[in-house]
């Protein structure tokens, strides 16, 4: 775990004290935390090895943080943040991955596949007059992260839904 890539990430992802769940999943691991600052979520993961950390994106409801896992994480959670829960969609995230059976990871050659596909979204929205996203490689493939202040309604969900339906066919292909 590198601390400070995670702190990078959070500052880059979430504004100052704005509500942060985070999600630890591995082979034995299913947990969840709610924090308010990138040091105590950092703080509460080091014990954790062997899974997969990841933090919801979007604007969480105030309401979350009442949860039994504030401020720590919990295993096993009852609770944790659903679509409902979002107040506000801050990221519209473009995910580009190899197809494969699940729980195999992508190949060389089928990471590289990923990473032609996804420049080729990347210009076609640039072109389009999209701002510059935040890239990140996703272990198995790509995704392609871009700004956004959208309301958490039908209308706006059914529109980044319908747009990611376009990307698929433009640009998704057998491999």
């Amino acid at each position: 775990m590198n601390a400070n890539t995670i702190h990078q990430a959070i500052e880059l992802f979430k504004q100052p004290n704005e509500l942060i769940e985070v999600r630890l999943i591995g082979n034995k691991v299913k947990a969840s935390g709610y924090f308010r600052s990138a040091e105590n979520l950092i703080k509460a993961i080091k014990t954790y090895d062997n899974c997969n950390i990841y933090f919801v994106l979007n604007r969480i409801s105030e309401a979350c943080y009442a949860r039994e896992q504030r401020e720590k994480i919990i295993d096993n959670p009852k609770n944790t943040t659903s679509d409902n829960d979002i107040t506000n969609r801050e990221w519209f995230l473009i995910d580009v991955d190899p197809k494969r059976a699940s729980g195999v990871s992508a190949s060389n050659e089928e990471k590289e596949h990923a990473k032609q596909i996804i420049n080729k979204v990347y210009v076609f929205l640039r072109d389009k007059g999209f701002a510059s996203p935040v890239i990140c490689d996703s272990g198995n493939g790509f995704h392609l992260l871009y700004k956004i202040n959208m309301p958490n309604i039908k209308g706006n969900a059914d529109l980044l839904k319908s747009c990611l339906q376009v990307l698929d066919l433009y640009f998704s292909n057998e491999f």
